[in-house]
């Protein structure tokens, strides 16, 4: 029974182990998209500031020539010092998490390598019937460790019914090695001889039984309230896994629409770019359109890192922080 309990001590501690190593995983990845998307903040922000100067100096030219108001002046200079602070901020939010995952990697330089979805089979919902998901959970990290908890109180609590009831047999053998002797009346020496001697004792638990029915009392209470904890944990991580993936899949659908629209409005500032060449669209319109057409190429980039964290956040759930991350996947 000794035995058994610690092959179970020594699985628990190997599941924690490898729970550890998924964790810094997911970890990492949880912080490398972070710093994707606050490079991303910062790389839009730091372009509409451009583009505010620009629209705020056009404004100041129009000023001049007695073409645009006062009004259009201070609303053009208000819209710049928001954009000066929006890039500013962002930028300061970018070098914090770019330091955040230095310091986790342990390493002084860094640059980050942009993600790109290019491939249509990589992006696709995740599905997982009743049976499969209540095979995932048993696998959980948290489960696992829980019944091997459960099954070292059932061992322990078998062990004491065992002492209460059942005598122990105690057999003990003995060799030892007798050297030789002189022995002076008869003038001779005793030989060397090796002699043996069994030992057996039984042992009746009379003065002890209290003592184990103790322990069993107390191996009882602690399965039951393992056994509740159980029921929680699987409760929590079925609705926590659960919600993992319909986010996930929600991304998924709404990716391609999100694609979608940032195709035309891609588009519209194309022919915004044209008309203002020809002298139809004033600057403001055409830096209006460029801020939209930025906006929505982060949004499109916001989703792909979004189902890539989540991807990683079920595959860490699963055992696997790696197992949706495949280019098939």
């Amino acid at each position: 029974m000794k035995h058994k309990e610690e092959n179970l001590e020594y699985r628990t501690l190997v599941l924690e182990y490898e729970r550890t190593i998924q964790n810094e995983v997911s970890h990492a990845i949880e912080l490398y998209i972070n710093a994707l998307k606050q490079k991303t903040y910062y790389v839009t922000a730091e372009s509409n500031r451009i583009l505010s100067e620009i629209q705020h100096n056009y404004v100041l030219s129009k000023k001049k020539l007695g073409t645009a108001s006062e009004l259009e002046v201070i609303n053009a200079k208000a819209e710049y010092d928001n954009a000066i602070y929006q890039a500013e901020s962002y930028k300061l939010d970018y070098v914090t998490s770019l330091s955040k995952l230095k310091t986790k990697l342990q390493i002084q330089f860094l640059t980050l390598s942009d993600i790109i979805i290019n491939k249509t089979n990589y992006v696709h919902v995740i599905m997982i019937d009743d049976k499969s998901m209540q095979k995932d959970v048993n696998n959980y990290y948290g489960v696992k460790a829980i019944n091997n908890s459960i099954l070292i109180l059932k061992n322990k609590k078998k062990g004491a019914i065992k002492a209460r009831w059942i005598p122990s047999l105690l057999i003990k053998f003995n060799l030892d090695w007798y050297k030789m002797n002189y022995i002076y009346h008869s003038n001779e020496w005793e030989n060397d001889m090796m002699g043996g001697r069994i030992d057996m004792a039984l042992n009746f638990p009379l003065f002890e039984r209290n003592i184990s029915l103790n322990e069993i009392k107390k191996n009882t209470i602690q399965i039951r309230k393992k056994e509740i904890e159980l029921d929680n944990i699987m409760e929590t991580t079925i609705t926590e896994l659960t919600e993992l993936i319909e986010n996930h899949n929600n991304k998924v659908k709404l990716l391609p629409i999100s694609k979608k629209r940032f195709n035309s409005i891609k588009l519209n500032k194309e022919m915004m770019q044209e008309s203002y060449k020809l002298g139809a669209t004033s600057l403001i319109d055409l830096y209006q359109a460029e801020k939209q057409f930025r906006e929505a190429k982060r949004d499109v980039i916001f989703l792909e890192l979004d189902i890539i964290l989540l991807k990683a956040k079920i595959g860490e759930f699963l055992g696997h922080t790696m197992l949706y991350l495949g280019q098939n996947n």
